[in-house]
């Protein structure tokens, strides 16, 4: 009785960790992994890279997403964050990469590629799976879209605060730019 007693209270606490390594990680809106899992991740990831690998991380931004809370309340964008979260988490699981909740309405995506040229693909596949899982959600006419910045890990050179800095700058350069597009379109459209 005291050694199943024991074996009882260790499984108890064991499943008590585990169930505690998993808020500390897991985002709990999305379900998905938060900042502290995505540095945790990427450190281990950077510290089996070799030179010749090709690893990169994506950091995507949700078009509109304070429009949409401001527009039709908070539980709205949460419900939008969860089917961007969802939708990610697929396109991960069929590619073998990884992704987690950044934070607010930013997303981190990594991938291994064979080439570079896969990158524009791979940037399309997800942008397409998000606008067509998100369709319900519009602002002014507008279908929620992301915007998706990326870097390649450089080997040797690169810490992993360096590379999120760079695929954060790359996303708002591209948002800066779509926006940009978007003007130009509204202003043709006036004359």
């Amino acid at each position: 009785l005291p050694i199943s007693s024991v074996g009882i209270a260790v499984s108890y606490l064991l499943l008590y960790l585990n169930f505690l390594q998993s808020i500390v990680r897991l985002d709990p809106l999305t379900g998905i992994g938060n900042y502290r899992e995505t540095i945790s991740y990427l450190t281990a990831k950077v510290g089996k890279l070799r030179q010749c690998d090709n690893f990169y991380l994506f950091f995507l931004d949700i078009d509109y997403f304070k429009q949409v809370n401001d527009t039709y309340g908070h539980r709205m964008g949460d419900e939008l964050l969860k089917d961007i979260a969802a939708t990610l988490k697929n396109i991960c699981a069929e590619r073998h990469g990884f992704c987690s909740r950044y934070g607010g309405d930013e997303f981190v995506l990594t991938q291994d590629f064979e080439n570079d040229s896969d990158i524009e693909e791979y940037r399309e596949a997800v942008r397409s799976a998000v606008e067509r899982n998100c369709r319900r959600y519009k602002i002014d006419g507008h279908s929620i879209g992301v915007s998706i910045g990326y870097a390649r890990y450089e080997f040797g050179g690169d810490s992993v605060h360096d590379l999120i800095l760079r695929a954060d700058r790359s996303m708002y350069n591209e948002k800066r730019q779509r926006k940009i597009a978007e003007e130009s379109k509204v202003s043709a459209a006036d004359d």
